[in-house]
């Protein structure tokens, strides 16, 4: 299953740096994550205009179904889309990648 993900630089530059999901100043120690690019760029609209970061990164993760059914679920997270919410303990060895929107 792929999952897509927005995220700040800053975010970005520490996934990069570290290669595994983090807590760091200013994020959560969970992460959501949408079900649909298109989703995804939705948030990252919303995103833009209510925290004012100009710059918006997408990342995909891939995991198997029996992991991604583990995470919280929600149909219709901000009135966008179906999303799915992780710990950080189930993020770790999960593999991301940079996608370009």
């Amino acid at each position: 299953m792929r999952l897509y993900r927005v995220i700040s630089e800053s975010e970005f530059r520490d996934l990069h740096r570290c290669n595994r999901f983090r807590a760091i100043s200013g994020t959560l120690t969970s992460k959501w994550f949408a079900e649909s690019l298109d989703d995804c760029a939705e948030w990252g609209q919303w995103f833009t205009r209510v925290s004012g970061v100009p710059h918006v990164i997408f990342i995909e993760i891939e995991l198997s179904a029996d992991l991604a059914n583990q995470f919280i679920t929600t149909p219709k997270r901000d009135n966008i889309g179906p999303a799915r919410c992780a710990t950080l303990e189930q993020l770790k060895g999960v593999k991301w990648k940079k996608v370009e929107r």
